[in-house]
């Protein structure tokens, strides 16, 4: 479990001006990673990452970053429609195995789930589905 503070997308300077930043749009798309930072400090990353076996994407989650450089653009979405409800909360973190591998983060009352489409990390507040494509 994790108290969440803050909710940092760590960006490359190509998503500079994505209108996902605003929170205009019911899916997330970022091509870099989340970074959950904890009320203790601790930070839980959340990303895409190559599964040789399965040999395709899935989505990954560590407590250490996934990319060697630091960010170009760090963006604090924790007040933003998607993220609002978990901060402050203590959360759990659930993989969920299917034709895509969803990562599903359970607040008290609400649910965020994440997945890899490609090389890009989707989020959304709702599950994983054509709707929200």
């Amino acid at each position: 479990m994790m108290k969440i503070s803050q909710v940092l997308y760590e960006l490359f300077e190509s998503e500079a001006n994505s209108p996902d930043l605003e929170g205009l749009t019911a899916v997330h798309e970022l091509d870099r990673e989340i970074r959950l930072v904890g009320e203790n400090g601790q930070s839980q990353y959340i990303s895409w990452i190559w599964d040789p076996s399965l040999e395709s994407y899935v989505i990954g989650l560590s407590n250490e970053s996934y990319f060697v450089q630091p960010p170009t653009l760090v963006h604090d979405v924790t007040d933003s429609v998607i993220w609002s409800q978990l901060a402050d909360q203590s959360v759990s973190f659930v993989f969920v195995h299917g034709d895509t591998p969803v990562l599903e983060i359970h607040g008290d009352e609400k649910t965020i789930y994440c997945w890899a489409q490609t090389n890009t990390l989707c989020v959304s507040g709702q599950p994983r589905s054509e709707k929200v494509r």
